[in-house]
This record gives C-alpha cells, sequence and structure tokens, in this order.
C-alpha cells in the first residue's frame, strides 16, 4: 500500500533544505520502473480526469510543479496536453521521452517570463504536504503566474492515518476537506470541487495506525506489470463511482479563478 507518492521539492518559496529531496530520498521514492506501480498508474488516470474538468474546454500550458522525476507530465504529454514540468531537483527523467519537457534543478518561479505568462493551468500533486505555510506559496503562485485560470491540486488525506511514511519524507500535515478550504487565496481563486480518492486504502492504512505498525517508507518498482495495470483501473474507476465524501488516503481540489 502506498498512499501519497511524496512529492519533491518546489521551489524556493520555502527553504530548499525543506523542500528537495535528498540523494537517498530520491533513490527511495523512485526507483526505475516506479511509474508502473499501481498507485503512479492510478494518479496518473485520475489526475488526467481532473484536469480535464478543471480546464473545461478551456486550452493553454499545463504545468507541474514539483514533478519529481516527471511521470504525470510524460503521461499527459502521450495524450495531448500541452505540460511542463518542474521541480528543484535534480533526479533523472523516468524517459527520455519526458526529458525535454522537464525543467529539473529549476525554482518555477524563477522560470523565464515569457513561460510563466504563458501557464494557463497548474498541476500541485502532492506538494502541498511539504511546505509549512501552503496558502502563502499559493499565493505565490498566483503572482508568479499572473494569466492560471485553475490549479489542481492533490494531497495525503486523513491526520488520522498519519506514520512513519508522512514523518520520512517531511510532511507537514495530512488534508481533510475542512482544511483545505484554508490554504488557497479567496479573493482570487474558489475552491469549486474537492473529493477523496484511493478509498480502498484508507482502511488498511487506519489499522496500521490503530496497531503502531509502522509503514514501508521504501517504495518497490513492479515485478510484473498486469496485477498493477488492474489495480490501476480498479481504483481509477473507484475515484468514479465511491462518493467523494467518503475518506481515502488521498484528497484533491480544484480551484479556479474567480471574476
Amino acid at each position: 500500500m502506498k498512499p501519497a507518492a511524496p512529492a519533491d521539492r518546489i521551489s524556493s518559496a520555502a527553504p530548499a533544505d525543506q523542500t528537495a529531496f535528498v540523494e537517498s530520498e530520491f533513490a527511495d521514492a523512485y526507483p526505475p520502473g516506479i511509474e508502473r506501480h499501481y498507485w503512479n498508474s492510478a494518479r496518473n488516470k485520475i489526475v488526467h480526469r481532473l484536469l480535464r474538468r478543471a480546464m473545461a474546454g478551456r486550452s493553454g500550458l499545463v504545468l507541474e510543479i514539483g514533478c519529481g522525476t516527471g511521470i504525470v507530465t510524460g503521461y499527459l504529454r502521450e495524450r495531448g496536453v500541452e505540460c511542463l514540468g518542474c521541480d528543484i531537483g535534480r533526479a533523472p527523467p523516468y524517459s527520455e521521452k519526458a526529458a525535454p519537457f522537464l525543467r529539473l534543478g529549476a525554482d518555477a518561479f524563477e522560470l523565464p517570463a515569457d513561460t510563466r505568462e504563458s501557464v494557463r493551468f497548474l498541476l500541485l500533486l502532492d506538494v502541498l504536504e511539504h511546505i509549512e505555510h501552503p496558502a502563502d506559496f499559493l499565493d505565490r503562485c498566483v503572482q508568479r503566474f499572473p494569466n492560471v485560470q485553475a490549479v489542481l491540486l492533490t494531497v495525503p488525506a486523513r491526520q488520522e492515518v498519519w506514520s512513519n511514511y508522512d514523518e520520512y519524507y517531511r510532511h507537514y500535515r495530512r488534508y481533510d476537506h475542512a482544511s483545505i478550504r484554508e490554504i488557497f487565496p479567496p479573493a482570487r481563486f474558489a475552491l469549486s470541487e474537492s473529493g477523496y480518492f484511493f478509498h480502498a486504502l484508507y482502511p488498511p492504512a487506519r489499522l496500521l495506525k490503530l496497531l503502531n505498525r509502522p509503514r514501508q517508507t521504501r517504495l518497490l518498482a513492479p515485478g510484473f506489470d498486469l496485477p498493477h495495470r488492474m489495480m490501476a483501473w480498479l481504483f481509477s474507476v473507484e475515484q468514479m463511482i465511491v462518493p467523494r465524501r467518503m475518506p481515502g488516503t488521498s484528497l484533491y481540489g480544484i480551484l479556479q479563478r474567480t471574476p
């Protein structure tokens, strides 16, 4: 079981020693082939579907801040989404195809002005839990990307399943429907939708917490792809049919610019 994949990384808006992964953390979180793991595969599908909803028929450049090795960016580009990824970490790209569209070792807030002004949609996927003051970070996103129309974010969910996994990857908190509403700049964006996903992972995560059992912090790439493809499909379907208020180990939010 893998709750939110750690986000690596983000920007000098927060101290680099707090947000950037060190080499050992990248090795634990992104071993070769981890993009085929059911969690990453399912999240790719879910993010793609939610991004289309957030874009609402509009077009434009999508920027993933905290892209890690580029798993989501590469997946979206393969499906025709104009997407760039940026990360202050320097992990090797997961594929050669994705590499030209990744800005690694770079601060998203310091990208060239023409790039920042071209961005219409932001992805913050398992990023905000690494930031002590996420509202300030989101406010800076609004300032540095003035033409953004919508933001899609995902975060680890439910503080009652907090574990050694969160501590190892230096999370500040896990979120719920109430706390996620406290972190966006209400004068400029409105939270149009939010919901839990990875619902079936919540009961075992809760049980581990009640039993005080540690979580595995080193992630393993699949040995056989078929079981992971099947599980990814099931979690993707689960996100569509299970009520959004039912607890899960991840939570998404869609922010839309207000008039």
